[in-house]
């Protein structure tokens, strides 16, 4: 035994012991502490030193000891005595760091989702709410490895992530591509809410992320024309957030996960600039929506996607000037698709390039029957993915052509504005369509955000004005002044598609628009119909 100095109790061994364990013990957590809200990783040593000092502190719990009158204290003292270290020993178990040998991603600086480490930060909520939250900062980002300025955006992403979330009790971690996870617990419907709208609009910070906007292309357009959702995003794409909610709390964390990546894809289809909760009509969405990726892959597979063609026609003359490759599907199973769905479907799936490559074989195919029958069909307008475009020889057009022996110069690809065509590389796409000896046109002019920025910056030969500009007010016609004047001073080619009407019609062409479309003219047909529709009289006045 240690004596004290003079008129002070003993200081016995195990009350030391006891004493230098817990001091250890909250000292390693908060050095762990600091160290993680720095951003460093919590080294294996104070991993061991606290492990020695919960066993010191479970041993000295079950022992029995003595107090200074050499009784033996109770057990319930010396596991008091135990619990101020609790706290830091569990607050550590939580922090990312805390497990020596996890992942860590070298993009964002986080640990990567381990489901049975991760899981037990929802198991340990003691029956209150939970939810998962999945945060995308946009598929480009994860797409471009090589680019620093990606590399910044994701690491930036993770670090506004992670400081909204740590604000509310939760933990973060990466998932796949450019998705990041939250897990929190304890938050009521509002709290949940304000969490999600706090990491939404905290990314919005610059021009690298966007929301959703997610202005429609026109759907089937009335004419059957594909759609899709608009890309007016950033660069790097799209910012999402998808929430989904246990309902129970016994639900397994996983498959709250795959509920919330099903929000995050509905947001990305629908837009919009809040986040998006799961709820069982989106998992019925979803559903259908495999089923569809799935007829559609098998359609392709067996060329069972139709094509109709709707005239492109002089307005000076009603004369045909080409036509417009519009796609057609009729399941067996899952019935007449609409081209919109579909096409955003293939997006959705990774099918575009499939798609994009069997439409163009078959509409060369049928200009090419054309020929040989004797039919005058001049040029054929292709709509091409922004993403298929961007990257360059996917669908191997300058082999289609020479495999179908088909001038370039009687095909035009019609592109829809796109972050993908952006910049000097989307500037190098577009030369290259026309290094092949192809035309170039922006498609639906006039809808997006950026139409003029694109139309000065790519290399396209023409202009095709959309259709929700043909108003009958005295601003449209200003605006469609406008913009036939300025194609005509780039010396493109300017079109209007969606003429319904004499009036527009009299109207575009008295403003110098050359080439017209619409059901005034011809609705989308079929090759046999086009052939009928060749042999009626032009409509001219």
């Amino acid at each position: 035994m240690h004596l004290s100095r003079a008129g002070r109790r003993p200081v016995r061994p195990h009350g030391l012991l006891r004493a230098v364990a817990v001091a250890i013990g909250t000292a390693a957590a908060g050095l762990a502490l600091a160290g993680a809200a720095m951003g460093f990783d919590v080294d294996r040593a104070f991993a061991l030193a606290l492990g020695l000092s919960w066993l010191c502190i479970l041993a000295l719990a079950v022992l029995p000891h003595r107090d200074a009158a050499t009784r033996p204290a109770p057990a319930g003292w010396t596991i008091r005595t135990a619990l101020p270290a609790l706290p830091a020993l569990s607050a550590l178990s939580m922090l990312p760091g805390s497990a020596p040998g996890r992942e860590v991603d070298p993009h964002s600086g986080l640990l990567r989702y381990d489901p049975e480490l991760d899981d037990q930060h929802v198991n340990r909520a003691c029956g209150e709410p939970w939810a998962v939250l999945v945060v995308e900062v946009g598929a480009q980002v994860a797409a471009s490895v090589f680019d620093p300025a990606a590399d910044a955006v994701m690491a930036d992403a993770a670090e506004r992530i992670n400081a909204v979330a740590s604000s509310y009790g939760g933990i973060v971690r990466r998932l796949n591509g450019p998705q990041f996870l939250v897990l929190v617990a304890g938050l009521g419907e509002s709290d949940l809410a304000a969490l999600a709208g706090t990491l939404h609009d905290g990314l919005l910070h610059d021009g690298l992320l966007r929301g959703v906007h997610g202005r429609d292309r026109g759907g089937d357009r009335g004419d059957g024309a594909r759609g899709g959702a608009r890309d007016d995003e950033a660069p790097y794409g799209r910012l999402v957030v998808g929430v989904a909610v246990a309902t129970h709390a016994w639900d397994e964390v996983q498959g709250l996960i795959r509920s919330a990546a099903v929000a995050v894809t509905q947001g990305k289809r629908v837009g919009g600039d809040a986040p998006v909760f799961f709820h069982s009509r989106l998992a019925e969405e979803a559903r259908e929506r495999i089923a569809v990726g799935r007829a559609l892959r098998t359609a392709i597979d067996q060329r069972r996607i139709d094509l109709v063609y709707q005239p492109l026609v002089d307005l000076t003359d009603g004369g045909l000037l080409g036509v417009e490759v519009l796609a057609r599907w009729h399941d067996p199973v899952l019935g007449p698709i609409a081209a919109d769905r579909f096409v955003r479907v293939a997006g959705e799936v990774g099918l575009s390039r499939q798609l994009d490559r069997l439409v163009v074989e078959l509409a060369l195919a049928q200009l090419g029957a054309w020929d040989r029958a004797g039919v005058r069909v001049p040029r054929i307008h292709l709509n091409v993915t922004p993403h298929t475009v961007a990257q360059g020889r996917a669908i191997g057009l300058a082999d289609l052509l020479a495999a179908y022996e088909i001038s370039p110069d009687r095909v035009t690809v019609e592109i829809q504005e796109s972050p993908f065509l952006e910049g000097a590389a989307g500037s190098a796409a577009v030369q290259r369509l026309r290094d092949l000896g192809l035309r170039v046109a922006l498609d639906d002019f006039g809808a997006g955000p950026s139409s003029f920025t694109q139309l000065a910056t790519l290399p396209v030969t023409g202009v095709k004005i959309d259709r929700s500009l043909l108003g009958d007010h005295e601003a449209d016609a200003t605006v469609l002044g406008a913009i036939v004047g300025a194609g005509r001073a780039l010396g493109l080619a300017v079109g209007a598609v969606g003429i319904e009407t004499r009036q527009q019609r009299d109207l575009l062409r008295g403003l110098g628009c050359a080439v017209g479309q619409g059901h005034l003219f011809a609705p989308p047909l079929t090759p046999a119909d086009l052939v009928d529709w060749l042999r009626t009289p032009m409509l001219v006045g």
